[in-house]
């Protein structure tokens, strides 16, 4: 077997162990999120609206994650010398790569926008920020051109005008790297910049104790964002580049290397999702165990108070309900 082939199936079994590592991790939140909210119930005898812990951003994980699956399989046709998958099937697939690759870059950006949102906003100025937001989310729009080009030149229907398809196909797919490498530097700038600051400056803005306790915290949150949004964007960066010299030259195995650079970028975007999960937690304890050093009895008494005013409560609406 072709050593490029042994890798692909490598590198496709890679990412079906992120995939089920992202399902696994979004049950597992499911699940304490579930637990949480029911303890809650149960101790203030108030029903509690679950918020919702799958979000988009967890799905177009995951939509990145299985299109990059997809390509993989297309990549170990190709490598391993399927013998269905010919010069003819090559050609059909295009729009089918083109469609995963703009489906990989729309979401990537879309997702590590919403993510690092706060981090922008503290770095550069509303305008440029509400410019960015706008420019990822007509992404969309934009990505989609060259899948068009490349169904329109794969269709066969105007065969005299397959060279402007084709032409216009590499021009649009240029651009759409242009524009995804702009957004992603912008963001790396951002990340770099924030990551410059010191820890506790802050920290030091505040006098009280628990007020900078509290922005000491934030600003670890948001310096591990920011650190998993550069190794993110790099490899993205990355991919864009190698997507380029692809277009250049049709190379398979440049194709490999893009997709690898993907998962890597999966990889960030997966890992900040897991950091940010676990920080929010840790935070929660942190604070349950800071008033009860604070307040001693007193906070059990408080806590024991509020549940049975909420009992009480409860206990009047339903006479009043049953009394109507």
């Amino acid at each position: 077997m072709d050593p490029s082939g042994i890798f692909t199936i490598f590198m496709l079994s890679v990412s079906i162990l992120q995939l089920a590592a992202q399902v696994s991790f979004s049950v597992l939140v499911e699940s304490s999120t579930i637990s949480m909210s029911s303890r809650a119930s149960i101790s203030t005898s108030l029903p509690r609206r679950r918020s919702r812990t799958i979000t988009l951003s967890d799905l177009r994980q995951g939509v990145i994650i299985v299109s990059i699956i997809v390509s993989y399989t297309f990549e170990a046709f190709y490598f391993n010398k399927v013998d269905f998958y010919t010069v003819a099937v090559q050609k059909c697939t295009r729009p089918i790569r083109a469609f995963l690759n703009a489906i990989i870059k729309i979401s990537f950006l879309i997702c590590s926008y919403e993510r690092t949102s706060g981090v922008l906003a503290m770095v550069y100025s509303d305008c440029i920020t509400r410019w960015l937001g706008h420019f990822v989310k007509s992404s969309p729009y934009v990505f989609n051109v060259p899948v068009i080009m490349n169904i329109l030149l794969a269709s066969g229907f105007w065969p005299d005008l397959s060279s402007l398809f084709n032409q216009l196909a590499i021009i649009t797919s240029f651009a759409t790297i242009l524009l995804a490498s702009v957004i992603d530097i912008v963001c790396v700038a951002a990340f770099i910049r924030y990551l410059s600051t010191t820890e506790t400056d802050l920290a030091e803005a505040s006098p009280c104790p628990v007020i900078s306790n509290c922005l000491n915290n934030t600003t670890t949150r948001f310096r591990i964002i920011a650190a998993y949004g550069v190794f993110s964007s790099v490899f993205f960066m990355g991919a864009m580049g190698l997507s380029a010299s692809f277009l250049a030259a049709i190379l398979e195995g440049v194709s490999l290397a893009m997709l690898v650079c993907y998962n890597f970028s999966h990889a960030g975007l997966f890992g900040m999702r897991v950091h940010s999960f676990y920080m929010k937690s840790w935070e929660r304890e942190d604070k349950e165990r800071r008033l009860r050093e604070v307040l001693g009895n007193d906070y059990c008494v408080q806590r024991a108070m509020v549940r049975s005013a909420d009992t009480f409560h409860v206990r009047t609406l339903d006479k009043r309900q049953d009394s109507a």
